[in-house]
């Protein structure tokens, strides 16, 4: 939202950021990173091999849905050593396992075309009310397309509460069909 508004106070929050990560490193260390490797997060890079191997191994995928019962053999120990979760806790990667590469290139292609609309429409809209709230509204799709990274925000599926957090994927789609 700020490189559109303004590229040079976007430069300027990017120095201010990369300063103030540098000067709390201590902080970080003690009370982030430790708390990650103590904690099971590094399970997620787990789950990731798990679904890069899932399309190295079935370049179709395995299949919507298919993640659960695939993963209950392969995500063990005896075969490749990942999880044995039942999803892939992460929307990309759940893409990628059940429908392959080409389902992850359509669905990385879905979400930049819809940043790229938000864009075009930002640029060329007049001055005014309706202007800022296109551009929230693109801060909003690529925070959600950014933060389905970790869940199932753009689309609800069966992990992560699915249809009962339904209104969390919701917000993503009436923003963007009000943009439109």
């Amino acid at each position: 939202v700020t490189w559109l508004k303004s590229r040079r106070l976007f430069a300027v929050l990017l120095v201010l950021v990369a300063v103030l990560a540098a000067l709390s490193q201590p902080f970080l260390k003690a009370n982030v990173v430790h708390k990650v490797q103590t904690s099971g997060d590094l399970d997620r890079f787990s789950m990731q091999k798990g679904a890069l191997l899932y399309a190295l191994h079935f370049p179709l995928g395995i299949g919507p849905g298919n993640f659960r019962a695939y993963n209950a053999y392969y995500g063990s120990r005896a075969v490749w050593n990942t999880t044995g979760y039942s999803s892939a806790h992460n929307f990309y990667g759940q893409a990628l396992s059940e429908m392959g590469f080409g389902g992850l290139f359509l669905t990385l292609a879905w979400v930049i075309a819809a940043t790229v609309m938000l864009t075009r429409f930002y640029r060329r809209s007049p001055p005014g009310w309706h202007r800022t709230m296109i551009l929230a509204l693109a801060g909003m799709w690529v925070g959600f397309s950014g933060a389905s990274y970790l869940g199932d925000y753009l689309i609800p599926v069966y992990h992560n509460g699915g249809l009962i957090n339904f209104g969390t994927t919701i917000y993503a789609w009436i923003g963007l069909g009000l943009a439109v």
